[in-house]
């Protein structure tokens, strides 16, 4: 709803935070629909309102899959820096899409971990075998697309069935079905859900991240996170793009 929702208004909290704190750069992040939320106004509005509190703006939808990731997440972000830096159009950019990609079967781990939760949520029935036969096709026609092989009952959201060797789709922190935030993949003969581990590899957190100790908790944990790499690939460049600063100022001073 935008800004129509009192969660919608919280930007304005962190456009006034940032203009009483004026930090060097700003780095936010939302659902791609924000995009064309209210035919582009709400984005519009954003952009105005940083750009009136001393801000030079950027933004990009960007889908995780395009830069490795193993799950196809389209999220906007936005990056902005004080007008002051005099950060020129050709001083910062968004990273691009990469060649090597990773897939869901990437990211799973041994089934004796995840026989131990009950993940099995589908029959191999529910799989089209002319559609798991052109499983290759479907990944090299688009790498950074879910492969759906397959339907349980009616098909609705947490009833698909899709292929490992795909990307995975975006995770929910809501939602019901069979296959309720992770998705239904056919894996060692099995469909399944997701293993929260699985689900942690794909947003690209480390193996050392702690998991809740409850299940329901860690997937909608997955389900509201970003991934991992994408900031990191984004905040290199913010990085970047601060030491050009620094180095024209010191050029400037010599």
């Amino acid at each position: 709803k935008g800004f129509a929702d009192t969660r919608g208004t919280l930007f304005f909290d962190v456009a006034r935070i940032a203009q009483e704190k004026q930090p060097a750069a700003l780095f936010l992040e939302n659902v791609a629909n924000l995009a064309v939320h209210d035919q582009g106004r709400t984005l519009s509005t954003i952009v105005a309102t940083l750009e009136e509190i001393g801000y030079d703006v950027w933004h990009s939808v960007i889908n995780a899959a395009d830069l490795g990731a193993a799950t196809a997440r389209e999220r906007i972000y936005i990056v902005a820096f004080r007008k002051n830096l005099r950060v020129a159009a050709d001083m910062f950019s968004f990273p691009v899409a990469v060649a090597t990609r990773r897939t869901v079967a990437d990211c799973l781990i041994p089934l004796s971990e995840t026989e131990k939760m009950v993940l099995r949520c589908g029959s191999v029935s529910s799989v089209d075998e002319a559609k798991l036969a052109a499983v290759d096709a479907m990944v090299q026609k688009n790498p950074s697309k879910p492969v759906r092989i397959g339907t349980m009952g009616k098909g609705g959201q947490g009833y698909r069935v899709y292929s490992p060797q795909g990307v995975g789709i975006t995770l929910s922190a809501y939602g019901g079905g069979a296959a309720a935030k992770t998705g239904a993949y056919l894996i060692d003969g099995v469909v399944r859900k997701l293993h929260p581990r699985e689900c942690a590899n794909l947003m690209e957190f480390p193996q050392n991240f702690v998991l809740d100790a409850r299940p329901a908790q860690v997937y909608q944990q997955f389900g509201n996170s970003v991934v991992v790499g994408v900031v990191e690939a984004i905040a290199h460049k913010i990085d970047h793009t601060l030491t050009l600063v620094e180095e024209r100022e010191i050029a400037e001073q010599a």
